[in-house]
């Protein structure tokens, strides 16, 4: 973005992300298939239907990298740090064991790091503070760009 950050702030509410992921795509003329911005939730029955694609789509992304996911999370509900809403691409996935590495763009976090997938999904549905409500935040979720091939 800019030093003056989206309407004058850090960070993109995760439907706003959604498009701006878009128009740089557009914009650079780099080809894609599809992008699709999906937001996470708690609700056991959409959560499961939610958590099955995400996993089949992390699944695709280490075996075949024919799509990328960039995550829009409670940075949190992963590092020791505030509870903030925050944006990461992720960088991995080990299917056996579950693992998601996230290449988190604060300068704070030397390394890419591992979660599982459990803890992936429960950063990325947490319905954040109710502060950030008033600037388009409710919940995360995630970007998923599906590459040509």
């Amino acid at each position: 973005m800019s030093k003056k950050g989206h309407k004058g702030r850090r960070g993109l509410p995760l439907p706003v992300l959604g498009d701006v992921v878009k128009s740089s795509l557009d914009a650079y003329a780099l080809k894609y298939e599809a992008v699709e911005t999906v937001q996470a939730v708690q609700d056991t029955a959409r959560s499961r239907r939610i958590q099955n694609r995400l996993r089949e789509r992390l699944d695709a992304f280490e075996k075949f990298g024919n799509c990328l996911i960039i995550a829009h999370f409670d940075q949190g509900a992963y590092v020791p740090t505030l509870n903030i809403p925050h944006i990461s691409p992720v960088g991995g996935f080990d299917a056996g064991t579950g693992h998601v590495v996230i290449m988190d763009v604060d300068p704070e976090q030397q390394m890419p790091y591992k979660i599982t997938f459990n803890r992936f999904y429960k950063g990325l549905s947490s319905n954040y503070h109710c502060v950030f409500k008033p600037f388009g935040y409710s919940s995360g979720g995630y970007v998923f760009i599906k590459l040509p091939g």
